[in-house]
C-alpha cells in the first residue's frame, strides 16, 4: 500500500512540474470579451461575451454550481470551443443562471446532453451546434423539446456534425421538437440529412432562412410544400449541397444540348414556381464539377405567367459553359428577379435574350468567366448582352479575360451605377461612356493599362460629372495596372491623371513604374520627372544626331540583325516543339504532366486543367490533349510508380501545383524528385502562401531558384497573377531550350 501511495506521489509531482499540466489563462479580446481556457469561478464586471477555447484531453462537467458568480447572470454570449478530444458534459439546469444570455453557441466534438440542459436559458435566440460529431440527434432532439425550454428561440444552427453518428433526417419530428418557437433561421449546412423534408417547413410561420449549404442531402421532399408557403422564406442556400440523384440527375461529362424549341409550360425540371418563391435562392456549385452544360441554339417561348417571387438568384460554380438560349417572352416576364449572379462558371457564351425577360434586374454579375471568347466569336451580340435591362445598377465582368470592349456596349445604359471591368486585359478604353449618366464608379483595377492614349482618355472625360442635382461624381480605379511613368510618351496620361476629377489619387496612392522599374506614387514630383525625361531626351538627340549617325546606323543594323537572328531562331525552335508535339512520339506525347494533390482536385479542375489544355491548343494549332495528370492517364491495374515514369517519359515539362496539401503528400514529393532526376522542366505554381522551411530539398531549391506562377485569393475569388498565354509561351520555350 505505501508502495502505490508513493508511485502516485511522484506521479502527481512530476505532473505538476511538467508540462502535463495546461496553466489556468485567460485573456481580454475586447472591453466586452473574455477568452479562457477554462471556466473561471467569476468573470469581471462589464463582461458580456465568453469563449471557452480548450484544448485539454480531459472531461470537463457543467452543472448547476458553474455560473455562480453575480457577474454571469449578465453575459449575453457564450461560446464553447474544442478539440475533438475533449469531453464536455452538459448537466441539467447547468445554465440556470445565466438569465441574460442571448446566444450559446456549442462547437464541441463530444458534447453530452440532457433532457433538461438548456432549461432556463429563456432570452436566448440563437443556439448553435456545430461540429458535434459524436451527439446523436435523438438526445438533441429530447433537450429542446418543450415549449419552457428556450423560448425565445429565433435561430438554430445544426451545422458540420452527425458524420460519426450517422444521417439525421429533417423531418416532422425534429421540427415538432422545435416548435412553439417562432423560428426565423434554420441552419443545416455541412451536414449529412438523410431527408430534408422542405414541406414540413411550413409549420415555421416566420421562417426567414433556411440554409442546406455543403450538405449532402438523401431525399429531398417538397411534394405538397405551396409556392404562396414558400415565398415567405427570405433566404434558400441549397449552394454546393450534394442532391438526389432524382433531383440532378447528370453524369460526369460534357453535356451538349442543341436546336430545340421548348414551351415554358411544360418544362417539368423541378417545380420551379416553388423553387423559385423565396427571396433569395442560392443553387451555386449543385451541379457536379465534372459535369458541363453546353446549349447551343436552344429556344424556349414563355407563354404562362411564371410566377416568381425570387428577387436574387446565385447559381455560381454550375459549369454552365456556354447559354445560347432564346428567351421569348412577348406578354411574360420573370419581374421579380432584380439580382443575377452567374460567376465562376467558366462561361464562353450568354446570349442577349436571356437576359432580355428579366426586366427589372438591377445587380449583375458575370464575373469569372470566360466571356472573351463570347467578343471573339459575335462582339455584336456582345454588345447588345444587356441592352433590354432598363433599370439595371450594377454590372460585373471581371476576370473574363477581356482584351477589348465593344464600343457601343454601354449605348443607352444610363442607369449603370457600377461598371466592374476589373482584372481583365483591357490596354485602353475601347467604349463610349457618355450615356452613364449615373455612373458612380467605373472599375479597371488590375487590367493591362500602361498609358491610357488620347481617345481613352477622351472616352473617360465623356463621363458625365454632376449631371443631376446631388448626384455624386463618378471615380475611376485605376489601380493595380502596370501604368508606366519612364518615357516622356506618359507625359500627357500622368499630366490628364494629375487634372482630371475622375480619379482619386490617394486612396490608396495610385503607383506607376519609373526608369529603374520601381512603383512610385503618382503625384506632382511624377509629372516634373517624366519633363525631365522628355528635355533629357531632347537633349541627347540635339547633341548626338550629327556625330552618332554612322554609329547609330551600324548599331541598328547589327541589332536588326541580331534581333532577326534571335527571332528565328525562337520561331525555329517553337516551330520544332509545335512539330515534335503534332508528332506526339516520346516525351512529346504530352506538353505538361500537371502534378498535383488529390485535396486540390476541385481547384485543379475548375482553374488549371482546362485553361492550361485550351492555351496550349491554341497556341500549337493541334487538336488533342497537350496535358497529362495522373488520375486521367494512369492505366488501371499497374504499379504507380511505374505509371508515373511512363508520363514523366510521356511529357515534356512538369507542373506542380505547390500547396500545403501538396507538401504533405510523400507520393507528389516522390513525382517531383523523378522528375528532377530527369533533368525534366519543372515550373513551379503556387496555389497559396506556404512556409518554405516545410518543403523538401528538391522542392525548395526549385523554389528558391526558379520564377513561378502564382495564384492569389482576392475578394473570395482565385486570381491568375499572370496570363494563361505567358505560361504557355513558357512551356514551349521550356521545351526548346532542351538538349
Amino acid at each position: 500500500m505505501s508502495v502505490i501511495l508513493l508511485v502516485t506521489l511522484i506521479r502527481y509531482l512530476y505532473v505538476l512540474n511538467g508540462e502535463k499540466v495546461l496553466s489556468r489563462k485567460c485573456r481580454q479580446d475586447d472591453t466586452v470579451t473574455i477568452v479562457c481556457n477554462h471556466i473561471p469561478e467569476d468573470i469581471p464586471t462589464g463582461i458580456l461575451k465568453f469563449r471557452l477555447d480548450k484544448e485539454t484531453p480531459d472531461t470537463l462537467v457543467l452543472n448547476t454550481s458553474t455560473f455562480m458568480d453575480e457577474n454571469w447572470r449578465k453575459l449575453q454570449y457564450l461560446e464553447f470551443t474544442e478539440d475533438e478530444h475533449t469531453h464536455l458534459v452538459f448537466k441539467d439546469g447547468c445554465f440556470n443562471r445565466l438569465k441574460s444570455l442571448q446566444e450559446l453557441h456549442i462547437r464541441v466534438w463530444y458534447p453530452q446532453i440532457f433532457q433538461n440542459s438548456f432549461s432556463g436559458l429563456d432570452h436566448v435566440k440563437t443556439l448553435e451546434v456545430n461540429g458535434c460529431g459524436n451527439l446523436k440527434i435523438e438526445d438533441f432532439k429530447l433537450a429542446i423539446k418543450g415549449s419552457n425550454i428556450l423560448p425565445g428561440l429565433k435561430k438554430i444552427v445544426l451545422s458540420n456534425w452527425n458524420f460519426y453518428t450517422g444521417t439525421y433526417a429533417f423531418d416532422d419530428n425534429l421540427v415538432e421538437a422545435l416548435l412553439p418557437r417562432n423560428i426565423t433561421n434554420i441552419d443545416i449546412s455541412k451536414s449529412q440529412v438523410s431527408d430534408l423534408d422542405v414541406t414540413s417547413l411550413e409549420r415555421f410561420k416566420y421562417l426567414e432562412v433556411l440554409n442546406a449549404s455543403y450538405t449532402t442531402i438523401g431525399n429531398f421532399d417538397d411534394a405538397t410544400l405551396s409556392a404562396d408557403v414558400a415565398k415567405h422564406i427570405q433566404v434558400f442556400d441549397l449552394s454546393h449541397a450534394v442532391l438526389p440523384k432524382e433531383v440532378i440527375p447528370f453524369l460526369p461529362g460534357k453535356l451538349v444540348i442543341h436546336n430545340i424549341t421548348l414551351v415554358f409550360s411544360r418544362v417539368r425540371f423541378w417545380d420551379l414556381q416553388k423553387m423559385f418563391a423565396p427571396k433569395t435562392v442560392n443553387i451555386s456549385g449543385i451541379v457536379p464539377h465534372l459535369t458541363s452544360f453546353w446549349l447551343y441554339n436552344i429556344t424556349i417561348q414563355i407563354d404562362i405567367d411564371p410566377k416568381w417571387y425570387t428577387k436574387t438568384i446565385k447559381i455560381q460554380q454550375n459549369n454552365f459553359k456556354r447559354v445560347d438560349v432564346r428567351l421569348l417572352c412577348d406578354k411574360f416576364y420573370f419581374s421579380s428577379v432584380q439580382n443575377l449572379d452567374i460567376t465562376d462558371n467558366g462561361m464562353e457564351f450568354l446570349h442577349p435574350t436571356f437576359l432580355s425577360c428579366l426586366p427589372n434586374l438591377r445587380r449583375l454579375d458575370l464575373s469569372k468567366n470566360q466571356l472573351y471568347k463570347m467578343v471573339d466569336e459575335d462582339s455584336f451580340l456582345f454588345q447588345n448582352l444587356f441592352s433590354g435591362l432598363r433599370y439595371l445598377k450594377l454590372i460585373r465582368l471581371s476576370a473574363n479575360g477581356l482584351q477589348k470592349i465593344p464600343s457601343k456596349l454601354f449605348k443607352n445604359r444610363q442607369s449603370i451605377e457600377v461598371a466592374d471591368l476589373s482584372f481583365n486585359r483591357l490596354e485602353q478604353v475601347t467604349f463610349n461612356l457618355s450615356d452613364l449618366q449615373n455612373l458612380k464608379v467605373l472599375d479597371l483595377k488590375g487590367n493591362n493599362i500602361h498609358i491610357l492614349d488620347s481617345q481613352s482618355i477622351n472616352f473617360l472625360n465623356s463621363i458625365p460629372q454632376g449631371s443631376k442635382i446631388n448626384s455624386s461624381k463618378a471615380k475611376v480605379i485605376l489601380r493595380l495596372n502596370p501604368i508606366l511613368c519612364s518615357v516622356c510618351e506618359a507625359k500627357p496620361f500622368i499630366q490628364w491623371l494629375l487634372s482630371t476629377s475622375l480619379i482619386n489619387m490617394d486612396s490608396p496612392r495610385l503607383k506607376c513604374l519609373d526608369e529603374n522599374g520601381k512603383n512610385k506614387d503618382i503625384n506632382v514630383n511624377t509629372a516634373e520627372m517624366v519633363q525631365k525625361i522628355c528635355e533629357r531626351k531632347t537633349v541627347i538627340i540635339s547633341f548626338s544626331i550629327s556625330a552618332a549617325v554612322t554609329c547609330l546606323i551600324i548599331f541598328s543594323c547589327a541589332i536588326i540583325i541580331y534581333k532577326r537572328y534571335k527571332q528565328k531562331k525562337k520561331s525555329r525552335n517553337r516551330t520544332n516543339v509545335i512539330n515534335n508535339l503534332r508528332d506526339g512520339e516520346g516525351k512529346y506525347k504530352f506538353a505538361v504532366f500537371l502534378s498535383f494533390s488529390n485535396e486540390d482536385e476541385e481547384f485543379v479542375h475548375s482553374h488549371i486543367l482546362e485553361q492550361l489544355n485550351e492555351n496550349l491548343q491554341l497556341m500549337t494549332g493541334i487538336d488533342r490533349t497537350l496535358v497529362c495528370t495522373g488520375d486521367q492517364h494512369f492505366r488501371p491495374g499497374f504499379n504507380t510508380h511505374e505509371e508515373t515514369f511512363r508520363l514523366l517519359d510521356a511529357a515534356s515539362v512538369l507542373i506542380v501545383v505547390v500547396s500545403n496539401n501538396f507538401l504533405a503528400s510523400n507520393f507528389c514529393l516522390s513525382e517531383l524528385d523523378k522528375a528532377y532526376e530527369k533533368r525534366m522542366p519543372i515550373v513551379l505554381m503556387l496555389k497559396e502562401q506556404v512556409d518554405p522551411d516545410n518543403m523538401k530539398s528538391t522542392l525548395k531549391t526549385l523554389y528558391q531558384n526558379n520564377t513561378r506562377i502564382l495564384w492569389n485569393f482576392e475578394n473570395g475569388e482565385y486570381v491568375l497573377k499572370t496570363s494563361w498565354e505567358n505560361v504557355c509561351k513558357s512551356v514551349l520555350d521550356l521545351i526548346g531550350c532542351q538538349k
